[in-house]
């Protein structure tokens, strides 16, 4: 009896694009408007991260380009309230 030659499985798990998109925030006061800003970006579908620097009045997010564009990510931001640059 011939012995079937056996397919391995790879494996084949994509690793979805990332962009890192860095805002000037210049009406971030504190951390707990760095959080506001996190806690609303991370509810929505590609944002893999977000982080924040109330001093230097800036935010970075980390989001997939197939799922989101810059200008979600800036209309999200800015929809209470803070101004985007």
């Amino acid at each position: 009896m011939r012995s079937r030659s056996r397919k391995t499985l790879r494996d084949e798990r994509r690793t979805a694009d990332v962009r890192t998109v860095n805002l000037k925030v210049p009406t971030i006061k504190c951390e707990g408007c760095v959080e506001e800003i996190r806690e609303t970006l991370t509810k929505r579908s590609g944002v893999a991260g977000v982080e924040g620097d109330p001093a230097r009045k800036d935010i970075s997010v980390t989001f997939d380009p197939d799922r989101l564009a810059d200008a979600d990510i800036r209309a999200v931001v800015a929809d209470p309230g803070f101004a985007v640059r």
